[in-house]
């Protein structure tokens, strides 16, 4: 029963029987799907490390524990995971009654509800007066996460780098979680903490992200499971190929107030402004690829090059065609580039070479037929880069919540003490029993 007109997301509170993967649900609203992404929509399962404590082997090397699902119940809000759009599902509902249905889920599960709820519309953060808080600062080492919703994010080790907490010289070391197996939109991992003393505190964040070249990494930040304020929606983690650190608000810096008590902290791999570009790229690509069906129709997949086509005359539209797919691509490639402040990545490079075959063929039309391969080698190169963009992958050492009117810790090692890990590992490598 809805008492007014609205919009809302769909929670469901719900358990899994059997281990398995995730449940995929068609959702209906009095019979019929909202929309088609409503037919299968994702309830991820929640995993968690078996033990507290890293598996030793009988040299004392440290490995992940076992990754175990969760048997408690799981409130999901019902949300895109393949990058089109950044936040939870809405539908629109009318005043009155309605029913809701689910269903397909192929493996037994329990719904304890299902709710509809308001959308999450968080303010942009105040600065109001923010006062010292005479506390210590709280630190959250990345491997200790109390939960992930892929059983595929596991804790790891990093055993090159000095700063990292713990390292050892010799000894393998658990000491951070994320990489490339948290990358993909909607993945999520939750961190348990207890503050002794209320206050302010902000966000500093010891991350490395070496695997977007030139780009950066988003992630959804949640405490509570409420998002704090608008900024933290959109976290931005750059390109680089050492461990760095993330500061909420840098220069000037958000705080967040805690009480007292035991808290969660979530950070989710979100697309933010790139869901925008994967919606555009995707429709261009699906359209080239119905223009390259009614190009080798007539040429085949390998033209003859002595032979004139015309194809702008056999195929309808073809000019108009092209020349809004040329045009729409370097939009695209001139927008994407602006997120970077003028930097480049090879996605891009992609999107603008696809545009100089189009522009081939347009200026050559009785010869377009010799950029068939290269336009069928574009084409592929963009479908694979309309999965690629999404991926956004980010390793966490530490979470630090810092008092206000306190620094973070820096962890980051000094020349001296890297130079001595460094000759102690390469003193080592001559010992060792492999």
């Amino acid at each position: 029963e809805a008492s007014e007109d609205a919009l809302y997301n769909i929670k469901v509170v719900w358990k899994a029987l059997e281990t398995g993967v995730d449940f995929e649900i068609g959702v209906k609203l009095d019979g019929d799907y909202p929309y088609e992404a409503l037919k299968n929509t994702v309830l991820s399962r929640m995993w968690k490390n078996s033990t507290d404590t890293p598996i030793v082997d009988a040299k004392g090397n440290q490995y992940a524990p076992e990754q175990i699902e969760v048997r408690d119940y799981i409130e999901t809000v019902l949300q895109d995971t393949t990058g089109v759009t950044d936040r939870p599902y809405l539908i629109a509902v009318s005043k009155g009654a309605h029913t809701v249905t689910l269903s397909n889920p192929e493996q037994p599960i329990v719904i304890k509800s299902i709710k509809l709820i308001p959308p999450e519309q968080p303010k942009k953060y105040s600065a109001e007066k923010i006062k010292k808080t005479d506390a210590r600062i709280i630190e959250i080492q990345g491997e200790s996460a109390t939960l992930k919703n892929s059983n595929n994010i596991i804790p790891k080790s990093d055993n090159r780098n000095a700063g990292m907490t713990p390292v050892d010289s010799f000894n393998q070391k658990i000491n951070y979680i994320g990489g490339t197996a948290w990358q993909s939109p909607g993945d999520k991992i939750e961190w348990n903490f207890t503050v002794q003393t209320e206050g302010y505190y902000n966000l500093a964040i010891r991350y490395k992200q070496s695997d977007l070249i030139n780009g950066n990494s988003l992630r959804l930040l949640k405490i509570d499971n409420k998002i704090p304020f608008k900024e933290a929606e959109e976290l931005y983690f750059p390109y680089g190929t050492n461990w760095e650190y993330f500061v909420l608000g840098d220069e000037n810096p958000y705080y967040i107030y805690l009480e007292e008590g035991n808290h969660t902290v979530s950070l989710e791999v979100t697309v933010g402004e790139q869901s925008q570009f994967v919606s555009r790229l995707s429709k261009i690509v699906e359209a080239l690829g119905d223009e390259y069906i009614n190009i080798i129709m007539i040429t085949s997949e390998t033209p003859d090059m002595n032979m004139d086509y015309e194809l702008f005359k056999k195929i309808p539209n073809y000019n108009e065609n092209l020349t809004v797919y040329r045009d729409e691509l370097k939009k695209l490639a001139d927008d994407m580039r602006n997120t970077l402040e003028g930097g480049t990545t090879q996605c891009i490079a992609s999107i603008e070479n696809m545009a100089r075959v189009l522009n081939n063929m347009l200026r050559s039309p009785y010869i377009a037929q010799q950029y068939v391969k290269s336009y069928y080698s574009s084409y592929t190169s963009l479908s694979s880069w309309l999965h690629d963009m999404i991926k956004m992958p980010l390793a966490i050492d530490e979470i630090q919540f810092v008092p206000a009117g306190k620094e973070y810790v820096n962890k980051d090692a000094g020349f001296l003490k890297s130079f001595i890990f460094g000759i102690n590992k390469f003193l080592i490598s001559f010992s060792s029993d492999y």
